[in-house]
C-alpha cells in the first residue's frame, strides 16, 4: 500500500478498499463512486452521473457507520493504547482482512477473480480523479484487495502505515494484537458486516 499511505495517512483518509467495493454491491457506477469516495470533496459529488454520485455518497455513510458503530468501541479502546490515533484504521484493515478471510461465505465470486473484477471496473471510468492515480496502480501491481486476506499482507499494510506517519507508534503491536485476537473478534465482524451490508442496501435502494 506504500503509494496510497502519503495521501490516504497524511490526508486522514480510510483503506477498507475491500469492504467498501463489497458493500457496493454489483452496479459500476456505484462501485466506482464508492471507490473514489474519498478523493471527491465536500459537494463535488455533484459534478458527476447520478449514480456515481449516489457511489460517492454511499463511500460517506460507510464511513460514518463503521466510525459510529457500537460494538467496536470495546474493541478500540484495546487498540488506542497500541494506535493510537491510527485506531480507526487499525479497525478498517483488520474489518478488510477478515472480509477476505471469509469471503467465499459472503460472495459467490472467488476473492482473486472478484479483485480483478473491481480493478477492470475502476478501469473502465478512466480518468480519475488525480488523488486516486497517486495509488491506483500500486494496488493494481500488487493486487492489494486479494492480499487482505493475508495475515502477512495485513501486517505488512500496518507496519507501513506507522513508517510513514508523523507520530510516533509503532503499528507491530497493533497487526501482533489484530492477529491474536483474530478468533475473539470474528462474532464482532460477522455481525457487522451483516449490518452494514443491510443499511448499504437500504441507501441503494430504499423501500
Amino acid at each position: 500500500m506504500v503509494g496510497a499511505l502519503k495521501f490516504y495517512i497524511g490526508g486522514k483518509k480510510r483503506v477498507n478498499f475491500l469492504g467498501h467495493a463489497y458493500l457496493s454491491g454489483n452496479e459500476p457506477e456505484i462501485l466506482y463512486g464508492n471507490f473514489i469516495g474519498d478523493a471527491v470533496k465536500g459537494s463535488n459529488y455533484k459534478n458527476y452521473p447520478s449514480s456515481i454520485a449516489k457511489g460517492i455518497l454511499l463511500h460517506r455513510k460507510i464511513d460514518f457507520f463503521i466510525d459510529s458503530y457500537p460494538d467496536f468501541k470495546e474493541v478500540k479502546q484495546e487498540l488506542y493504547p497500541l494506535a493510537s490515533k491510527m485506531t480507526p484504521v487499525v479497525i478498517d484493515l483488520w474489518v478488510d482482512h477478515m472480509l477476505a478471510c471469509q469471503w467465499k461465505d459472503y460472495h459467490a465470486k472467488p476473492l482473486l477473480n472478484y479483485a480483478e473484477w473491481v480493478y477492470d471496473t475502476v478501469d473502465e471510468f478512466a480518468p480519475h480523479p488525480e488523488k486516486v492515480n497517486l495509488f491506483l496502480p500500486h494496488m493494481k501491481e500488487h493486487n492489494w484487495l486479494y492480499q487482505y486476506k493475508n495475515a502477512d499482507g495485513f501486517k505488512w499494510a500496518l507496519v507501513n502505515i506507522g513508517r510513514r506517519i508523523k507520530f510516533p507508534i509503532s503499528m507491530i503491536d497493533a497487526a501482533d494484537f489484530c492477529i491474536a485476537n483474530k478468533s475473539a473478534f470474528e462474532p464482532t465482524f460477522k455481525t457487522y458486516i451483516k449490518k452494514a451490508k443491510r443499511y448499504a442496501q437500504d441507501y441503494l435502494s430504499p423501500s
